[in-house]
């Protein structure tokens, strides 16, 4: 299998070539000056994954969509405007998409647990902590998280050195708090839930929004009764 990869050039997209290089997979790298029409016309990818800026990403994906190119989409910052229109065009061409707020499976996780817990409390806080060179705020995951749940949720997002990825989502009770959270120390733990989507994006006919959908279609499971 030939995967393009836009935005190789960046931290995320070192570690998905080397990833998707370790599977077996060829990898074709596109970097901002280069011309994505003419590389997906010269080297005839089965399956694009971007990884590059919320300025960049929306016109990537169109275009991939209407050459019928399968894409994986792990830049943030996209509008919800944005999402419904790529949706309706990938629906149209009948080209699956995903698009991941988080490809690790601890922050899917996290994000489940938060959906489950919610019915038990109605104070939730999401606390995101993200590396200083992060260009979205709040995060595709804080965002993510809050539209997951039936309740409203406040975030506060904080910019620091030495962090990759954080969050927490704090519930708040009678005499008590409960919280999960969830906590990066490098970027190969986004890796399995790329390679994941870059395999199973070529099922799909239309638009994934986040993993969670893949993984849990069910959703999360309400309780029988509150307490």
């Amino acid at each position: 299998m030939k995967v393009l990869v836009a935005g190789y050039q960046g931290k995320m997209g070192r570690e998905a070539v080397k990833a998707i290089k370790n599977i077996g997979f060829e990898v074709v790298g596109v970097g901002s000056d280069d011309n994505l029409l003419d590389a997906i016309k010269s080297t005839h990818p089965d399956v694009m994954v971007d990884l590059t800026t919320p300025k960049q990403v929306v016109v990537h994906t169109r275009t991939a969509i209407e050459h019928n190119l399968p894409i994986v989409v792990g830049a943030t910052g996209l509008k919800p405007s944005d999402i419904d229109d790529l949706s309706a065009l990938a629906t149209h061409h009948k080209t699956g998409v995903i698009i991941a707020p988080n490809f690790s499976i601890g922050a899917l996780l996290m994000m489940h647990c938060a959906q489950i817990a919610e019915h038990f409390y109605d104070d939730i806080n999401i606390v995101e902590v993200h590396h200083p060179q992060k260009k979205d705020q709040p995060s595709g995951t804080a965002l993510r998280t809050a539209a997951m749940l039936s309740k409203s949720a406040k975030i506060q997002s904080r910019r620091q050195k030495g962090v990759i990825a954080d969050q927490t989502v704090y519930f708040g009770g009678e005499g008590e708090t409960f919280s999960v959270s969830h906590h990066t120390s490098d970027r190969t733990c986004f890796m399995s839930g790329l390679l994941f989507s870059i395999k199973k994006v070529m099922q799909l006919d239309c638009l994934v929004y986040g993993l969670d959908h893949l993984l849990f279609p069910n959703g999360a499971s309400a309780p029988v009764d509150i307490f």
